[in-house]
Formats: structure tokens, C-alpha cells, sequence
């Protein structure tokens, strides 16, 4: 039996408002892209470097959190994608640099996740040696594991999905997979789409898509 859970992806919002805070909301949606995913061309894609800033909170609960998520492209011409979270007694930061391919696909060098608060801090890093066909992982755990092509890291599967939503070639319904590694046995995530929406912010009107992960 399928389980469902909602999650918002503004994609267009994140590279847009650099230094913005925003609160999204999520909603019914209606349009999409009528292309199926099988007839999308491997067209080249770079995403923009941004830096986002954003916040969240719960009616009548005295709970915040603030985030960021900054996206820069090295000398190298690699991309490294940061994300920290902060809330009461919590902190949590990511890390991760991958290499972007000409017709846009994704292959990780490094990770790092760091969470610091009550309770002490932990920290787990993961390197990907596409030579040897492994990743191996430090830090909480130490262990070694095979790759395979294809496979993504905790992180940069999000700028996968971006990319892939960004092409255009999803209709409603239609869904996504991604070999996710944290250093052992990589789990499939599947994504669906389903559908478009116009989210109106204090800082403007953004067209966003409403997404699906599925849980088997």
C-alpha cells in the first residue's frame, strides 16, 4: 500500500530571492507539461548560483526554525551546494560538491553533514572515488560501499530533481527516481509530479510545482 507525503518544491523561488524570507504554503494544483518524461532530450542545463533564506513556523506552537541554501559554482567549474538549519537546541549544516556534466548530469565528489545540539553533535562525510567504483564513508560510521552510476548523495539528488523539473518534459502523474547513498545501500526515491501553481509571496508572484514523494 502507497503512503504519500506533500512537499513543495519552489524551485523558481529558491533562485530568485536571494536574501528573501519567505513562508510557502502548500495547495491543490491544476497544470502541467503534457510531454511524457521518456520523449525529454538530455539538453544541457547549468543551474544559476543563488542564496536563499527562508523561515518556518507553526500557528499557536513557540517553535521557529531559519535555513539557508546557497549554491555556488567553484573555479573548477564544480557546483557546491550548502544547506544549514536552525532551530531551538538544533542545528544541523550539509555540504556537497559535485561535478556538473555537459548535458547536466550529476556526479558527487564529496558530503559532509554536521548536527550540533542537545544531546552533543555528530558528523558523517562521504567520499566518492568513481576510479574505484566506491564510496567510502567516515566520521559516526566507517564503512565502505560500491557505486553505480547514477548513484546521488544525500544533497545533490535535489538539484537532480530541480533539473529535471526545469527541462519540462513531466506531465501530472508522472514521477521520477533517484539512487540516493549515505555510504551504504542507496535507497530509490521516488518523486511525482503533481501539478503547477501560482504562490503569491510579499515578495512577488512565483510559478511553482507541487511534488509527491512516495513511500512503498
Amino acid at each position: 500500500m502507497l503512503k504519500k507525503i506533500s512537499i513543495t518544491a519552489l524551485f523558481t523561488l529558491l533562485t530568485a530571492t536571494a536574501g528573501a524570507d519567505f513562508e510557502p504554503s502548500l495547495q491543490s494544483v491544476s497544470e502541467a507539461p503534457a510531454e511524457r518524461p521518456d520523449m525529454m532530450p538530455a539538453r544541457p542545463w547549468a543551474p544559476a548560483p543563488f542564496q536563499a533564506h527562508y523561515r518556518a513556523h507553526y500557528d499557536g506552537v513557540p517553535f521557529s526554525a531559519k535555513g539557508r541554501r546557497i549554491l555556488v559554482r567553484d573555479d573548477d567549474g564544480d557546483l557546491r551546494f550548502f544547506s544549514d538549519l536552525r532551530m531551538l537546541l538544533l542545528q544541523v549544516e550539509e555540504e556537497a560538491i559535485m561535478r556538473l556534466g555537459a548535458d547536466g548530469s550529476l556526479t558527487p565528489r564529496s558530503y559532509v553533514y554536521r548536527q550540533r545540539g542537545l544531546g552533543g553533535g555528530r558528523t558523517r562525510e562521504l567520499d566518492f572515488d568513481w576510479e574505484a567504483g566506491e564510496v567510502r564513508r567516515s566520521g559516526d560510521k566507517v564503512r565502505t560501499h560500491r557505486l553505480d552510476a547514477g548513484d546521488l548523495d544525500p544533497v545533490s539528488w535535489q538539484l537532480a530533481l530541480r533539473r529535471d523539473i526545469s527541462r519540462g518534459g513531466l506531465a501530472i502523474g508522472d514521477s521520477v527516481e533517484y539512487a540516493i547513498t549515505d555510504g551504504g545501500e542507496p535507497k530509490i526515491y521516488t518523486i511525482e509530479l503533481r501539478g503547477a501553481e501560482s504562490v503569491e509571496l510579499p515578495c512577488g508572484i512565483f510559478e511553482t510545482v507541487m511534488l509527491e514523494r512516495i513511500f512503498e
